[in-house]
C-alpha cells in the first residue's frame, strides 16, 4: 500500500505541473493529399535556446512524400522550442511535396497566446503574408523539398506595392522594428 500511496502522489504532482504550464504553445494543423495529416509544434521556454536542445527539440523521423516541419539548420523538426517570443521572431518552415496536389497550414490551436497576438505564413519570394489565425493557408508546390521559401511570423509585414526599389549607390539609413517581448 505504500506504493500505491507514492505513484498516486507522484501522479497528483505530474497533474499539478502540468495545469500550471504557462509557456506559449503554437500548433500547426498540417492537411495534405492523400488524406495526410500532421500537428506541428512551437512552444517558448526560458530553458531553451535557438539551438537544438535535447529535451525540447524533436527530429522529424517519418518521411512522408508530403509534409511540413521548422526549419532549425539542418535540423527538420516537428517540435520547435525557443527562448522568447517577440512580434519581430521568424520560424522557417519547410515544405516537402511530391507535386500531387495541395497543403494546408492553419493555427490549429494557440496556448497561452499574449493579447492581440497574430500569426502569419510569410511566402519568402512574393513577400505575402497569410494570416492562418482566421484561415488556412494553401499552396501547391513542384515536387522537392522547400526550405526557404516559407516563414512563420507574427507581424504581417509589409505590403508588396510598399517595397521601393533604390539605385546600387543610394545612401541609406537603417530602420530598427519593435523588439517587445510578448511574455
Amino acid at each position: 500500500s505504500v506504493v500505491l500511496l507514492a505513484s498516486i502522489s507522484a501522479f497528483a504532482m505530474d497533474t499539478d505541473l502540468a495545469a500550471e504550464d504557462t509557456r506559449l504553445k503554437v500548433r500547426l494543423g498540417i492537411k495534405g493529399p492523400q488524406n495526410f495529416n500532421r500537428e506541428i509544434l512551437l512552444t517558448f521556454d526560458k530553458r531553451a535556446t535557438d539551438n537544438f536542445d535535447k529535451g525540447f527539440d524533436v527530429h522529424m523521423f517519418t518521411d512522408f512524400p508530403n509534409d511540413v516541419y521548422w526549419v532549425q539548420g539542418e535540423n527538420h523538426l516537428v517540435i520547435q522550442a525557443t527562448d522568447f517570443m517577440y512580434p519581430s521572431r521568424e520560424f522557417p518552415l519547410g515544405i516537402k511535396s511530391d507535386g500531387s496536389g495541395p497543403i494546408s497550414i492553419k493555427v490549429d490551436r494557440l496556448e497561452n497566446p499574449s493579447p492581440y497576438m497574430e500569426v502569419y505564413i510569410r511566402d519568402n519570394e512574393t513577400l505575402e503574408t497569410f494570416d492562418i489565425l482566421t484561415d488556412s493557408f494553401e499552396v501547391e508546390l513542384e515536387e522537392g523539398e522547400h526550405n526557404d521559401r516559407y516563414t512563420l511570423v507574427f507581424e504581417r509585414g509589409v505590403e508588396v506595392s510598399d517595397v521601393v526599389s533604390l539605385p546600387y549607390d543610394t545612401p541609406f539609413k537603417t530602420m530598427y522594428k519593435d523588439t517587445r517581448l510578448f511574455i
